[in-house]
């Protein structure tokens, strides 16, 4: 990709894609993943999640003036959202099999955080007001179901509203936080402002460890690292909370949190990134012993998010520099000229472990570029070095 990368041209060239060949009319959803050659690949099962994503996705075009074609396609998210997705109980299913029919009727946090934030986003781009209704309702009556007795909300129910095993996660409650900032810019409430209480509470009490200044992936059921996978850390996770924390702090006025959000980006630039090659790995531990070393596409994004966040509350060098080596990164090794990607690199950015396009990444590239393209600190020019 050469040094004209126009940030509006290539959300359009993957909006259409996703349009098109990756929208499936039949059942009236996306499927979950294309092959590299843009053909549908057929996985058995259409989660909400992806659905719920690419919905933020079409929602947020409508938003900000892209054309008609962007309203039909978030209407129709909604739709199948609204319909085929939603159970007699009250809550959504996790995923559908690629003939419409239910494969997989757990109820997970994850899908429903993602769905108030899709949610929200729709309602702001088109004033619909059963999107509040189906936001709130999961505020309200879906993620009770979830608490779990430590605090905070379990990973998932399963067909029977029974807990299932394995370790609660942190990544859901991220993006829970993240729905409640969405869902609050349309529908200030305290409920809203109690729940972001409710985990920012969790975040500083369990979630975050003030002496490493990182936050693990997987917790018992006390709020304690999970002794099987507690060290594995995600670099990706600790700049996106850093970019989260940020907005947390000047929305619902929590100053505190700057420091912490600026501890996790130092984390994620002295023990995750690849300091010779670039880019940010997939997993490492608490010392930056790297774990996984392939470099997947969403950590990068999310950290050209979050330098772009920074850049708009200090106006650094050093944030607008890191953001403009990001973005070159991201350039020369993971975006196409055609609007799709390259999602999951070898450490050498010499190997395509996933040559797959799955339906979920868009939300963060979109999230990512939107945000780069809000600060005012990046200008396409192809740079190198160590973000």
């Amino acid at each position: 990709m050469g040094q004209d990368f126009d940030i509006c041209n290539y959300l359009k060239a993957m909006r259409e894609i996703w349009r098109t060949v990756g929208w499936d009319d039949r059942l009236g959803c996306h499927y979950e993943r294309l092959t590299a050659d843009r053909r549908p690949l057929l996985m058995g099962r259409r989660r909400g999640l992806v659905q719920a994503r690419q919905l933020y996705c079409y929602a947020v075009a409508i938003e900000i003036g892209d054309d008609s074609d962007n309203r039909n396609m978030a209407d129709a998210l909604f739709e199948v959202l609204a319909g085929r997705y939603r159970a007699d109980h009250g809550a959504w299913v996790f995923a559908l099999d690629d003939d419409g029919a239910v494969v997989d009727a757990k109820i997970d946090f994850y899908l429903h955080a993602f769905l108030i934030f899709a949610f929200a986003h729709y309602h702001r781009a088109t004033g619909a007001p059963a999107a509040l209704d189906f936001a709130w309702d999961i505020l309200d009556t879906v993620l009770p179901r979830l608490a779990a007795p430590a605090g905070g909300w379990h990973t998932a129910l399963d067909a029977d509203a029974r807990p299932m095993h394995g370790p609660l996660l942190q990544n859901p409650h991220m993006h829970l936080l993240e729905a409640c900032l969405a869902l609050n810019e349309v529908m200030p409430h305290a409920k809203v402002r109690d729940t972001v209480d409710t985990i920012i509470s969790l975040f500083e009490d369990k979630l975050f460890d003030p002496k490493g200044g990182n936050l693990a992936e997987y917790f018992d059921h006390h709020w304690q690292r999970d002794r099987a996978q507690g060290q594995r850390l995600e670099p990706g996770h600790q700049v996106e909370w850093s970019w989260l924390l940020e907005r947390v702090a000047s929305c619902f006025d929590k100053p505190q949190l700057t420091a912490i959000a600026d501890e996790l980006f130092q984390f994620g630039l002295e023990h995750g990134q690849d300091l010779q090659r670039g880019g940010l790995y997939d997993e490492v531990d608490a010392s930056g012993q790297v774990l996984v070393a392939g470099k997947r596409i969403w950590p990068q994004t999310e950290f050209v998010k979050t330098c772009a966040r920074r850049y708009i509350r200090t106006g650094s060098a050093a944030d607008q520099q890191r953001l403009q080596t990001g973005m070159a990164l991201l350039q020369q090794h993971y975006f196409c000229d055609d609007g799709s990607w390259r999602e999951h690199l070898s450490a050498d950015f010499n190997q395509q472990l996933v040559t797959d396009l799955p339906g979920s990444t868009p939300y963060h590239i979109q999230m990512g570029l939107l945000e780069v393209e809000l600060s005012g600190g990046f200008s396409p020019a192809t740079q190198s070095g160590v973000i």
